[in-house]
């Protein structure tokens, strides 16, 4: 088939739909508004009209003057006059339209109809209700003002789709070039790594390329996650070492921490991590590896808590934040991992001393519970909205609370993937001084 024939065709099929379209829109449209609202509200008024004529002839009314106001309040585009009769068909009121409220165009007298209602009381006529309407609706201004309408709907409806025939010309006489194009630009799109926005082929061969793309797009976006993923746990855990070095070294200088033994064996510890984390670059930014190397043996969980609260006391105390940590024991010997107790601690903590504010408090503490071991990181800080509490341990979610605080929220999300590698569980509630409790529990 030629592309002139196409060309035809698809404009054809275009008009036809655009009319079809227009038509059941303008139908639909007289249909509802005029049955559905103008002989709605008319029977409306006519029910109004003939309670207050009731009103009027059983002499609950008798300022007519006042009566004629009312009833003229129902003069409208349909009813142009109403007659209120006694049972002897004697005039009481009579009410007419002026027509000013029409169009200059409609102020001529109209085709008008004129209906009576009988008016009871007690099984008993009083009067009667004459109404005089306009005789077709169509006639109303109503019909003229949707006239101005659907005339100006089809003004347009005609330039759109003179425009969408146009487009159409254009698009079906370099199909064949565009689809070639796109596959190009889908090829351009996926090496600079932007996202992916194509239009599917009809032609059999250009859309198999197109679906070989797509399947390409799709591994090295998954593969770019994963490693963006692994990439930010690695940052995030080298900053905890080095955070503790550099605030344990700076109280040094400012003569506010005691060196000791302890304290070296603490800085080496953070330097080992540190050469670990380098050492493992490759391992942990690896996209294939999934799961997370553990270390099982018997540890005393006191110690191992112990030694991450006082490391990271240097750098609470000079925030002015009191750390506390408290155990009724000394010693709980359990079969664990404690350097993925320690890190997810180190985090815990990282948290707690980033969102409390100076003169704050931090508690963490350690007991045995239903054979468990319960770690509990507890602060005074700005908390987290109750209703993000369920989010807090996924990747990249930051809460509202920290819009101000550095940080990408990986940090809880890591606590709670090492602590599931050693069979543990973690949970996050709000405490009674607003702030959060985390509660680690092996």
């Amino acid at each position: 088939m030629t592309f002139r024939k196409q060309m035809v065709i698809v404009i054809i099929i275009i008009i036809f739909f655009t009319i079809t379209l227009n038509s059941l829109i303008s139908g639909q449209f007289i249909d509802r508004y005029f049955k559905g609202f103008v002989e709605g509200q008319y029977e409306d008024d006519v029910s109004d009209i003939g309670n207050y004529s009731k009103s009027i002839l059983s002499g609950q009314v008798d300022n007519f003057t006042q009566a004629e106001i009312e009833l003229s309040n129902y003069l409208n585009d349909v009813i142009v006059g109403i007659e209120i009769l006694n049972a002897s068909n004697q005039l009481i009121i009579a009410v007419q339209s002026n027509n000013d409220f029409m169009p200059h165009m409609m102020n001529t007298r109209m085709n008008t109809e004129e209906k009576t209602y009988t008016i009871n009381q007690s099984e008993q006529v009083i009067g009667y209700l004459k109404i005089e309407k306009i005789a077709s609706i169509g006639n109303s201004q109503n019909a003229a003002l949707f006239f101005v309408s659907m005339i100006r709907s089809i003004a347009i409806s005609g330039v759109l789709t003179l425009l969408l025939s146009l487009i159409v010309i254009g698009f079906v006489t370099k199909r064949m070039t565009r689809d070639l194009s796109n596959t190009e630009k889908m090829a351009k799109t996926i090496d600079s790594n932007q996202a992916l926005t194509y239009k599917k082929s009809k032609i059999k061969e250009v859309k198999a390329i197109q679906t070989t793309l797509i399947d390409l797009a799709a591994k090295l976006k998954l593969k770019e996650g994963i490693r963006k993923e692994r990439a930010d746990r690695l940052a995030h855990e080298a900053r905890t070492p080095l955070t503790i070095l550099q605030t344990n070294l700076e109280g040094v200088l400012d003569g506010v921490v005691e060196t000791d033994d302890q304290r070296y064996r603490l800085w080496l510890d953070e330097v080992a991590r540190l050469t670990y984390l380098i050492e493992n670059i490759g391992d942990i930014i690896d996209f294939e590896k999934t799961s997370i190397n553990t270390k099982i043996q018997a540890i005393n969980i006191v110690d191992v808590v112990q030694k991450v609260v006082q490391s990271m006391q240097p750098q609470f105390k000079v925030k002015g934040i009191t750390l506390e940590f408290s155990s009724n024991q000394e010693k709980y010997i359990l079969k664990s991992d404690k350097d993925i107790i320690a890190k997810s601690l180190y985090n815990l903590l990282s948290n707690a001393y980033k969102f409390t504010p100076e003169t704050g408090h931090v508690a963490v503490k350690l007991f045995e519970r239903d054979q468990h071991m319960i770690i509990t990181v507890s602060d005074t800080g700005t908390g987290i909205e109750v209703s993000e509490i369920d989010d807090v341990f996924k990747a990249y979610f930051r809460g509202s609370n920290s819009k101000m605080a550095e940080g990408i929220g990986m940090g809880l999300y890591i606590v709670k993937e090492s602590i599931e590698a050693i069979n543990g569980t973690v949970s996050a509630s709000k405490n009674e001084n607003n702030g959060m409790i985390f509660e680690i529990s092996l």
